[in-house]
């Protein structure tokens, strides 16, 4: 619970303040190497805040198929077509992946057929998951699919970049 320690009320915590927390929950345990039990941590920072950057995990830098956008290879369509991809996030982020110009229907997830597919132009993928969609080539030209958490379409805080790929029709 929140603001708790030993059962008696405390500070209460800002959300999300995680090195207060480990610090308030590890500070009492007669830690010999400290608080962290000798795990060294990052400096404190003003303004530092939960998440990855606390742990010293400050991903910035995100592929598909091992590339970053401008080099991820471009999805190359035909006109009538029907395309089907299989997403997989073997990151340790969340990512709702958006095709522009099209709607797709989710076909599966973890290998699993959809009982009813989903139609959506938007689909998250969870840390570790797959998910199987197919969308109809019926709309001429260049379109995005990307990641919705805009600061994954930056490289080394660089836009564009990241997880980004072009959905390119051909003549």
């Amino acid at each position: 619970m929140t603001g708790m320690a030993k059962g008696e009320p405390g500070l209460l915590k800002q959300k999300g303040d995680v090195r207060s927390m480990m610090e308030q929950g590890l500070k009492d345990k007669g830690q010999p190497n400290g608080p962290h039990g000798g795990m060294p941590m990052p400096s404190k920072r003003p303004g530092d805040e939960a998440g990855s950057t606390v742990m010293g995990m400050d991903y910035n830098y995100w592929t598909i198929n091992g590339k970053a956008f401008p080099d991820t290879q471009p999805i190359k369509v035909k006109r009538g077509e029907l395309v089907r991809l299989r997403l997989a996030n073997i990151s340790n982020g969340i990512h709702p992946m958006h095709l522009h110009g099209h709607d797709f229907r989710i076909l599966a997830k973890d290998g699993h057929p959809l009982p009813t597919p989903q139609i959506a132009n938007t689909v998250t993928l969870n840390p570790g998951e797959t998910v199987d969609i197919d969308f109809l080539a019926d709309n001429p030209g260049q379109w995005l699919f990307h990641c919705h958490e805009l600061h994954h379409t930056a490289n080394a805080h660089v836009e564009p970049g990241g997880l980004i790929v072009l959905v390119k029709y051909e003549s």
